[in-house]
């Protein structure tokens, strides 16, 4: 009863905040014009409305982007008939904690509800971005009240700035955009993402330095610890299952494989419920992955599905055969020469590979110029990258362009540096990854073609940026 009274006083008090909001905030807030439905965040709704109306018996998989890159659901129906599957993971940055709260509440007796956190800082942690579940819940907002109290007032915290950045799509009619496959339309009616597209791994080096893996305690934080503790109880209370899954993660990002046993004995004993399988068996060879250290290509998504299969099978003693095949890995993509802008070559020093080069540094003369056009190519060759410390502490320099022949920026390029513009002339978001950490220490906007914006401004990879991010023409 205290309970159910505590959470009737927390709902009012924020009506009572959305009261004291501008009746256009409102409006802009809480209006059905579903905005982001079309988006990658767009497919909360899907993976809500799936977990509430199955009435049997279901797996629930739960955690952040590497499960509808990771999981063809179809194969666990069908390896285990007795259940209906949910994917119900989406992205790290909306926050772990938040996907287990509003998984909770929807589980029922005989479910399992299986935890797959990507092995990195920011997913096992309490880390929640406001900002990001406003666009995710912005065609399903009741998800709002399945949020926990401070994850809720993080919310109302920044409702006044996500109803602005709402205002230009209601005054103009017009929608976010998804681009590659990173839109609503690429998830299946499980939540898994089905493309053809991600056919084999197009990052650079087939790692993202951006997002190294780590198997050290430090890694996690104790309150996610107890977040995920309190989820199992919860769903034991209602007479589910839940267990530990490893995510798939990318062997070449491993700083130090010696860790992930300690890691694995260090986690069995701070978590209150089991662990399926080992975290051996999650590291997969760089070729299974797509453009993130945790996004499988399809036959990676096949292989990982067959591993959480037999896991699965394994902890619920079913000896039946399991017919699925494991599939070779693709061959990678070359990257080719190609023309562009290389009016500003001279003013760079070049480091040359066999396919592709990179850029290592600034000439002196180079570090003296106010405004730079990163290289298209030498000899023949694409430049994909530039150096973290290409730009660091440079405090000559205001403005950059990049064009597309960039795959890659590293976190902390612009550290120190006195740049106001970073332009960049890509009309796709998804083929440039970046990390958390694009503009730290650095008063730099970021500025993008004029028709790219509403793609850059709801990216997976850029929308972290979304406030500093502008169009030109």
């Amino acid at each position: 009863m205290k309970k159910k009274a505590k959470i009737t006083l927390s709902i009012l008090a924020s009506l009572g905040f959305l009261l004291a909001l501008p009746v256009s905030s409102s409006v802009a807030l809480f209006s059905n014009s579903h905005i982001y439905e079309d988006t990658f965040l767009g497919g909360m709704k899907l993976k809500r409305d799936r977990l509430k109306s199955i009435q049997g018996k279901k797996i629930v998989l739960i955690g952040g982007s590497s499960l509808p890159f990771g999981i063809k659901s179809e194969l666990i129906e069908k390896e285990l008939p007795s259940y209906s599957v949910v994917d119900f993971g989406l992205y790290a940055a909306l926050g772990s904690e938040a996907m287990l709260d509003l998984a909770a509440p929807y589980l029922k007796e005989g479910d399992i509800a299986i935890v797959s956190i990507e092995q990195n800082e920011q997913a096992l942690s309490s880390y929640f971005s406001a900002r990001t579940m406003w666009q995710a819940i912005d065609n399903c907002k009741d998800a709002l009240f399945d949020l926990d109290e401070k994850d809720r007032k993080a919310m109302l915290g920044d409702a006044l700035s996500f109803s602005r950045e709402k205002m230009p799509y209601l005054t103009s009619s017009t929608k976010a955009e998804g681009e590659g496959v990173y839109r609503y339309s690429s998830f299946n009616e499980y939540g898994d993402v089905e493309s053809e597209a991600t056919s084999s791994n197009i990052m650079f080096e087939g790692v993202d330095s951006n997002q190294m893996v780590s198997f050290s305690p430090e890694t996690v934080e104790q309150s996610f610890l107890d977040e995920m503790n309190e989820f199992a109880k919860k769903a034991n209370e209602k007479g589910a299952s839940a267990y530990y899954w490893f995510a798939p993660c990318n062997h070449a990002a491993i700083a130090n494989n010696r860790e992930i046993d300690s890691y694995y004995d260090w986690l069995n004993q701070n978590i209150d419920f089991p662990i399926l399988g080992n975290p051996h068996d999650a590291i997969m060879n760089s070729l299974y992955f797509y453009d993130t250290n945790f996004h499988l290509n399809n036959a990676g998504k096949q292989n990982n599905t067959k591993r959480l299969i037999l896991d699965l099978k394994a902890k619920l003693q079913d000896a039946s055969k399991t017919d699925i095949e494991s599939l070779p890995p693709p061959k990678v993509e070359i990257i080719g020469g190609q023309d562009g802008n290389n009016a500003d070559l001279g003013f760079f020093n070049i480091e040359e590979g066999e396919d592709y080069c990179e850029i290592s540094s600034l000439t002196e003369e180079g570090k003296a110029q106010e405004s730079l056009t990163i290289p298209y190519s030498y000899k023949e060759k694409t430049i994909v990258t530039f150096s973290e410390e290409t730009f660091k502490e440079n405090e000559a320099i205001q403005t950059i362009v990049i064009q597309n022949n960039i795959k890659r920026i590293e976190d902390y390029s612009f550290e120190g540096s006195s740049l106001s513009r970073i332009e960049i002339h890509n009309d796709s978001p998804s083929s440039i990854a970046c990390g958390q950490k694009l503009l730290e220490g650095c008063q730099a906007n970021i500025y993008v073609p004029w028709y790219s914006l509403s793609k850059y401004r709801s990216s997976y990879f850029w929308s972290p940026y979304a406030d500093r991010i502008f169009a030109f023409r």
